[in-house]
């Protein structure tokens, strides 16, 4: 068994500034602005390694503080329905200026929300809350047991 070195591990790669296959780095010449790390998924989108997550922030916090982020170069933001603040982060977006499709957001579903009838009323009525028409990455917060099956018709005892 070898030693790794930067030439053979890609991690190691990132280490000395230099970008492995499949990844990109914000800011090079094919970039204009910030110096966030991406990685491109098997769709060919980006998402930003990095994100802002507005966790026990408080609505005023999350408008206070998520212009910050933009500024620094942030473009994943990270919420969920029950931070109670994705109506800020809404307002954070859309007071930025940043076009939409430049940003990654992500929010959450919590359990109680998984059965199929229930995550869909929960996706739209995020979507009114950010009052945005999509949400880049959508997560099953806490997943556990036959509840890992969030939207799927016929899941669980029985189905």
């Amino acid at each position: 068994m070898g030693v790794d070195t930067p030439a053979s591990d890609p991690w190691l790669k990132t280490q000395q500034n230099t970008v492995p296959e499949g990844r990109r780095q914000r800011g090079t010449e094919d970039e204009e602005e910030g110096n966030m790390l991406e990685f491109t998924m098997n769709d060919g989108r980006r998402i930003p390694a990095v994100g802002y997550g507005v966790f026990l922030m408080t609505p005023a916090e999350v408008e206070a503080h998520l212009p910050e982020a933009f500024a620094v170069g942030y473009r994943h933001i990270d919420t969920a329905n029950a931070y109670f603040n994705e109506k800020a982060v809404g307002r954070a977006v859309r007071a930025s200026g940043i076009p939409r499709e430049e940003l990654f957001i992500t929010t959450k579903l919590f359990p109680q929300s998984y059965p199929l009838e229930q995550c869909r009323a929960d996706i739209d009525a995020t979507l009114r809350r950010l009052d945005m028409d999509y949400i880049d990455l959508l997560l099953l917060h806490q997943p556990y047991g036959e509840r890992v099956h969030a939207g799927v018709e016929g899941h669980g005892r029985g189905g």
